[in-house]
């Protein structure tokens, strides 16, 4: 879906089982324009399978099973995604990446399973976001959920003419992560501000475990209060425990 009407579009996807796809759904607004997003949309209780691209994609690699491209405020809860790879460029592809103003999106008690790719990966001002209950195995030495600020001063591969900022205020809580390869959480990028970014975007942590106060101006979703702590960069934190949706679908064998 493309839409930068900006304002709620209540798209509801659930049910499905999707397989052999290069992307899954994508959720597209405008990437320049903070104002022209799409939002309110629920993805839930589908069976992602078997999604990248095949060998001799080149620079057409997947990057992701969901896309979200400025798209806010949406549901993304009780999904499985089983076989989320790349023919080649494997790395490049996540089970969900919320890119240049997704903010304020729940992504709650899905289950991840053989990756090659950081699982859920934000980028570009996607703030306040809250990554919740969801389970990881099988991971190839990547993190479930990671944080990247393309510094076009100091990379040559960002594509955004305009400049991105770091994504703030995110809260990782009561994940579970079931692969000795993996780790939870991983936060990449510099921390020196730019002309093009607002003072904000550099004033709070990146990544939240728990439930951290976040930084001015960020909205988090509402959730329930199990404590917090704020992530020391370069030391990911694994939450003891797990709380499951009591109503996780079931997909049978």
């Amino acid at each position: 879906m493309k839409s930068a009407v900006g304002k709620p579009t209540r798209m509801v996807i659930s049910g499905l089982r999707i397989r052999e796809y290069r992307t899954a759904i994508s959720l597209e607004g405008n990437r320049d324009r903070a104002d022209a997003f799409n939002a309110g949309n629920t993805i839930r209780n589908n069976f992602f399978e078997h999604i990248g691209s095949l060998p001799g994609a080149g620079k057409n690699i997947s990057t992701a099973a969901i896309r979200l491209v400025n798209s806010k405020d949406n549901l993304i809860e009780n999904n499985r995604f089983e076989t989320i790879r790349n023919a080649e460029g494997c790395s490049a592809l996540h089970a969900i990446y919320a890119a240049h103003f997704s903010s304020g999106n729940i992504i709650r008690g899905n289950r991840f399973s053989d990756l090659c790719g950081s699982v859920i990966k934000l980028r570009d001002r996607s703030n306040g976001n809250l990554i919740e209950g969801n389970i990881f195995t099988r991971l190839d030495s990547v993190p479930a959920v990671e944080e990247w600020y393309c510094d076009k001063s100091a990379r040559k591969d960002c594509t955004k003419k305009l400049g991105e900022c770091p994504s703030t205020g995110n809260r990782v809580k009561d994940n579970q992560l079931q692969s000795a390869d993996g780790k939870l959480v991983d936060v990449l990028g510099g921390s020196e501000r730019r002309a093009w970014c607002h003072v904000s975007d550099f004033a709070g942590e990146r990544i939240l475990v728990g439930s951290a106060r976040p930084a001015a101006g960020v909205e988090l979703p509402a959730a329930p209060d199990h404590g917090s702590r704020p992530l020391e960069r370069g030391r990911p934190l694994l939450e003891n425990g797990i709380r499951w949706p009591p109503q996780a679908p079931a997909w049978g064998k």
